[in-house]
């Protein structure tokens, strides 16, 4: 009988194998990552490579926070607290992709930004399907005010939580709240 490794300890041992990857010089800066082909190479389904990467961004985002820095993303706070209230799906769907973008982007990792680039028109898709916007608000919220602080672990944590809640969101969209009894 094997053993189920627990998905947080899934994604903390690829986050350190991509790390290693990287320090070791077989992932360089230019590379194109696929996250379907990382998942297979180190054996896990692809949520976890993308919760390790997408973790990892707000931790480097966080480190690399300046007084202005945030600024683009308190911008977009306020245009997706205006969203919500009026309940554009469209509008929440292309804020949170620019809100994920310029975390991205503030992490300032090429391979980071490869890597996630594949994974955009899913995060759309999944974005537009979930209606549980004023709680994404609050979500994103906390994310910027942990990235703001200059603090990796706590960005880091908030990233977690946040991937974490979708995760909960899509499966209760796809599988109602039958799909809310284990995780898949």
């Amino acid at each position: 009988m094997t053993k189920t490794e627990p998905l947080g300890a899934v994604r903390e041992r690829v986050l350190a194998d991509l790390r290693q990857e990287i320090i070791a010089g077989r992932l360089r800066p230019d590379d194109r990552l696929v996250e379907r082909e990382r998942a297979e190479r180190f054996g896990v389904s692809r949520a976890p490579v993308h919760e390790a990467l997408e973790v990892y961004a707000a931790g480097l985002a966080a480190s690399r926070a300046t007084p202005q820095a945030p600024a683009g993303l308190a911008e977009l706070l306020d245009r997706a607290a205006t969203a919500t209230h009026t309940a554009d799906a469209e509008a929440i769907t292309e804020i949170n992709t620019r809100f994920h973008d310029r975390i991205l982007a503030r992490a300032a990792n090429s391979l980071l930004i490869s890597v996630m680039e594949p994974v955009d028109g899913r995060l759309r898709r999944l974005t537009r399907q979930n209606e549980e916007w004023p709680q994404l608000l609050k979500e994103h919220r906390e994310s910027y005010e942990a990235i703001a602080s200059g603090e990796p672990d706590r960005a880091r944590a908030h990233a977690l939580s946040h991937v974490q809640a979708n995760h909960r969101s899509t499966v209760r969209h796809l599988f109602g709240a039958a799909g809310n009894e284990g995780e898949l």
